[in-house]
């Protein structure tokens, strides 16, 4: 298993019904952070931290979604996101994979790119 290194990351809960203006859609944002934890140890270890004021945050937001007359959702249907703000290069990719990989994000990580990239290197 490849290791994490140390990353700038931030912690989003969204709604990602189309249907939900885009400056109402950020439920809960965590804090900005350096860790080197995987993004499953990062929800678990914040889930501690975040418990009350999610249950706030999720009631207003749903307040929200009422003004809207869409139904009111729970924690379960929302998206949970890490946002990668820095890190450096992945160091377990070889010279060629490094290079083709600065090439794909020059390309502002077009999907079906970084799908190719993916799909060639399953063990990354």
């Amino acid at each position: 298993m490849p290791q994490i290194s140390r990353r700038m990351v931030q912690l989003l809960i969204v709604d990602s019904d189309p249907k939900v203006p885009d400056d109402s859609s950020l439920v809960w944002q965590g804090k900005t952070k350096a860790t080197d934890l995987i993004d499953e140890e990062l929800w678990f270890d914040e889930g501690v931290n975040m418990a009350d004021d999610i249950k706030k945050r999720l009631d207003a937001h749903n307040m929200e979604r009422q003004k809207l007359k869409l139904e009111a959702v729970r924690l379960r249907d929302l998206q949970r996101k890490v946002a990668l703000l820095s890190a450096r290069e992945p160091d377990f990719l070889t010279e060629d994979e490094s290079h083709e990989f600065a090439e794909l994000r020059q390309r502002n990580g077009r999907i079906d790119d970084l799908q190719r990239f993916a799909i060639a290197n399953p063990d990354r």
